[in-house]
């Protein structure tokens, strides 16, 4: 072991190591306070910290006008909701279909349809460029209305 002088002193550094991790741990305890106190702040402000609607620090302070937590719970929310309605979807298919068929069936959905379609080449006509406009039934199906 290899004795340090610090002026008049000799002092072992092996010894001296332990005094000066204690003294320095205790000042940052002062400096700091209470752990959960500071953890609790520093754990609050990240939920709370404005992010722009992907959750993302936006660069633009305009674009960070939501709380980091709001967006993480309503994507996770939304997730949920886009879950259960793809599942009961899927329950309800031929009730499904069968709104859909009645809904175009109605004269106002056959009137909605033809109006689509009538804008639809109207506007490709006002094209400068070349009009060509087919229109297929595919073979073997029923029409159901």
């Amino acid at each position: 072991m290899s004795n340090t002088s610090l002026g008049s002193i000799n002092l072992n550094p092996d010894l001296l190591k332990p005094l000066v991790e204690s003294e320095i741990k205790g000042a940052l305890t002062r400096a700091l306070g209470d752990p959960e106190k500071v953890v609790g702040a520093i754990v609050a402000q990240c939920l709370n910290q404005k992010v722009d609607d992907r959750g993302v620090v936006s660069n633009s302070s305009y674009d960070n006008k939501y709380n980091f937590m709001d967006i993480v719970f309503r994507n996770i929310i939304h997730a949920a909701a886009k879950e259960e309605m793809i599942k009961w979807a899927s329950e309800n298919t031929e009730v499904i279909r069968a709104a859909v068929i009645k809904e175009i069936s109605s004269k106002k959905g056959v009137t909605s349809f033809a109006k689509a379609v009538v804008d639809g080449v109207v506007s490709c006509m006002q094209n400068t460029y070349k009009v060509s406009v087919e229109m297929k039934m595919a073979s073997g199906e029923k029409e159901r209305w």
